[in-house]
């Protein structure tokens, strides 16, 4: 009997598997693995020290095309020897760029076809049950199923607003609901069909997808696409997660010209719904040149929504707001005045602010009826709306 690093007997006579696969650049023909097994809970868990051919895995981390992250290339049942099996390389090999490889066993096993760079471990997502109940899960990996998907692996995501919501009132659900529509990340994988997009692109995933050839994608409105959807709603994974499917993936993603970890995909992520979102809001709005322009809510979407009404060019910029902190931030970022009142008094005290006429444009970013009857009651006349809070009534 061998001994494993954990000090456990290794038991002999298993059979021997092998996983082969190529170096994007070409540089390793193969790697090949004999595994050892050890005792470990209620199976045999199969652990790879791995024996790389030709060169090491120190050479083969240099030379590598395009680096990635390491590998993790088995947890896998071998259901006839009930055997759990978890292979990881010791080279950074570009996902999906090999041919596919296979894993073999003994005959009594059959040979199973392993996907060389793919997650053949089950990921970790965001699975809300109800309110207030939130966990990170093990779910299964996304993989192609249009010709026209992509899989992207998310680098960063973020909790939006309305996640908040069925965080407060959602009632129990058995299957869960993936969480999350706000994400970055790097293509892995694509479809057939996919011609914009390509492996290694880092992009921006907005919160839904459209194909991005239709009549109202070519008028600029994606969520009114006759194909949309939205991540983490009706059986679309959410983008909280390792990784996910994005569905039209050339009408739906955006490559930047940044890596991975560039110091701008923080910012970069507001690209995904927030700041797009408030910038929507301004456009809406009509802000433009030498205008006045009203933000009613100072939540993350109301001071993008400043931003973007100051980068229009926007004159007067009133936020509506009460958290001192949010106020600070509005204020750096371009805001004229404050309003803290609500109601009635908040419409007289933007009227006292614009000389009692109201403002050209009001950037509506709460979404409660209150907060529209506020922003009708601001706008001066023939002044427009631009409503992009989530409705809560």
């Amino acid at each position: 009997m061998l001994r494993s690093s954990e000090g456990r007997d290794v038991p002999q006579g298993l059979p021997e598997f092998k996983i082969r696969a190529r170096d994007s650049g070409g540089l390793v023909s193969f790697v090949e693995f004999s595994l050892a097994a050890w005792e470990s809970g209620p199976g045999l868990r199969l652990h790879a020290p791995g024996e790389i051919h030709p060169g090491d895995p120190a050479s083969v981390g240099r030379t590598s095309a395009r680096r990635r992250r390491w590998l993790s290339l088995a947890r896998r049942e071998v259901r006839k020897s009930r055997i759990s099996l978890r292979v990881s390389t010791l080279t950074r090999l570009k996902p999906r760029t090999a041919p596919w490889g296979t894993l073999g066993g003994s005959p009594s096993q059959g040979s199973q076809t392993a996907r060389t760079g793919a997650w053949l471990e089950r990921m970790k997502a965001t699975i809300m049950y109800a309110a207030g109940d939130v966990r990170v899960q093990d779910v299964p990996d996304p993989a192609i199923v249009e010709p026209t998907d992509a899989i992207m692996r998310v680098t960063r995501a973020c909790i939006c607003g309305s996640d908040l919501w069925p965080y407060a009132s959602m009632e129990h659900s058995e299957a869960g609901q993936s969480m999350g529509h706000e994400a970055i990340g790097v293509v892995e994988d694509i479809g057939s069909q996919v011609t914009k997009i390509k492996r290694g692109d880092v992009v921006v995933m907005p919160f839904a997808y459209s194909d991005g050839t239709c009549t109202f994608c070519h008028e600029g409105l994606p969520t009114a696409c006759v194909h949309v959807g939205f991540f983490g709603n009706n059986g679309t994974n959410g983008a909280q997660a390792e990784a996910l499917r994005i569905p039209f993936a050339d009408g739906t993603l955006y490559p930047v010209p940044v890596g991975e970890d560039d110091a701008l995909m923080p910012s970069l992520l507001t690209l995904s719904d927030v700041m797009g979102t408030g910038h929507h809001a301004a456009v809406a709005a009509k802000v433009g040149l030498g205008k006045r322009a009203a933000v009613v809510g100072d939540g993350a979407v109301g001071l993008c929504a400043v931003i973007a009404a100051k980068r229009l060019g926007a004159e007067q910029i009133i936020i509506m707001g009460r958290h001192d902190d949010r106020i600070a931030l509005a204020r750096e970022f371009g805001a004229t005045d404050v309003v803290s009142e609500r109601g009635e008094e908040a419409i007289e005290r933007v009227r006292e602010l614009t000389g009692g006429e109201g403002v050209h444009s009001v950037l509506e970013c709460v979404g409660h009826g209150a907060s529209m009857d506020t922003a009708i009651g601001i706008a001066r006349p023939g002044g427009a709306v631009g409503r992009v809070g989530l409705p809560q009534h």
